[in-house]
């Protein structure tokens, strides 16, 4: 009886382990599945960027010849450069696509209406535009944004030289993901070589009234190599569950400054992680931009 209570005992503790691991098991799979999802539908967005690329003449009064003009912009690089200190870690990355979004319903026939779109990171409540009877507790997370303005309000002239045709309209963005702790957007050429100005940055307006114009003005990348790095729920709650852990300054200063050295930056980055005990996965993917008009 002694020797088949303790067996009773060791198979259940046993029993209790293992449901305790299938359920955390479970539990990263469906994370990392709605991170995987939300990674896909920026995939595909992004890649419906254009730019409607013309040529013009240099100066309109006294013509010497033509340059590559563009009515719309395309903007990535880091966040905290682009948006401002709060915002990051890693990249934020806005253009145009011809999604056909509306607010009005009667123009439901402009199916290739353009739209504003975005992507980028904070830090902040997820629980904070939820409907008010709901009452949720605070639990702020990192998060990927998505912006993506109606046709109606979608700047092109007037607003282009700055960073208003997207910058002022981040209060429509939406939560596409939680717990995404880095977004990296690196610009490539065909030829998958580096055409960043500095740091994963490119901006389509840099140079565009140069002579001769830099080969980024007013053109797309042909590639986008896109990282996203996504941590479990259940290891965030696990050191803080209102707070969950947000990266020090300091841990980042000298990280994805230089494309170069991005297999180094992941590893550290990669370390960090390890160090906090956050389980963590890497989506990362090579892609093509259609409506790019981009020559080697």
């Amino acid at each position: 009886m002694s020797v088949m209570a303790l067996l009773m005992l060791l198979l259940a503790s046993l029993n209790n382990q293992t449901m305790q691991l299938w359920r955390r098991t479970a539990g990263s799979v469906e994370a990392f599945q709605a991170a995987r999802l939300a990674f896909d539908v920026m995939v595909r967005q992004i890649q419906t960027a254009t730019l409607n690329v013309y040529w013009d003449y240099d100066v309109p009064s006294a013509p010497t010849r033509y340059l590559r003009r563009s009515d719309l912009a395309f903007v990535c690089g880091p966040a905290s450069a682009i948006l401002g200190s709060s915002y990051g870690p890693g990249s934020a990355v806005f253009f145009q696509a011809p999604l056909g979004r509306l607010a009005n319903p009667a123009s439901h026939q402009l199916k290739l209406a353009l739209n504003v779109c975005g992507f980028y990171l904070t830090f902040g409540d997820v629980n904070a535009n939820l409907p008010g009877f709901l009452s949720l507790p605070a639990k702020n997370r990192y998060r990927l944004m998505s912006l993506q303005t109606t046709g109606e309000g979608m700047r092109v002239f007037g607003g282009r030289d700055q960073n208003n045709w997207f910058g002022d309209q981040l209060g429509g963005a939406r939560i596409l993901a939680d717990n995404v702790v880095l977004l990296l957007v690196r610009p490539l050429s065909a030829a998958r070589l580096d055409i960043s100005s500095v740091g994963y940055a490119m901006d389509s307006r840099l140079g565009e009234n140069s002579v001769p114009q830099p080969p980024t003005s007013n053109q797309l990348p042909s590639l986008l190599d896109i990282t996203m790095v996504v941590v479990s729920e259940d290891s965030q709650k696990r050191k803080d569950v209102v707070n969950g852990y947000q990266f020090a300054a300091a841990e980042l200063a000298t990280l994805f400054n230089n494309p170069a050295n991005y297999d180094n930056d992941m590893k550290t980055f990669g370390d960090i992680l390890l160090r906090e005990k956050l389980e963590f996965r890497v989506f990362r993917q090579q892609i093509g931009l259609p409506n790019s008009k981009w020559s080697d």
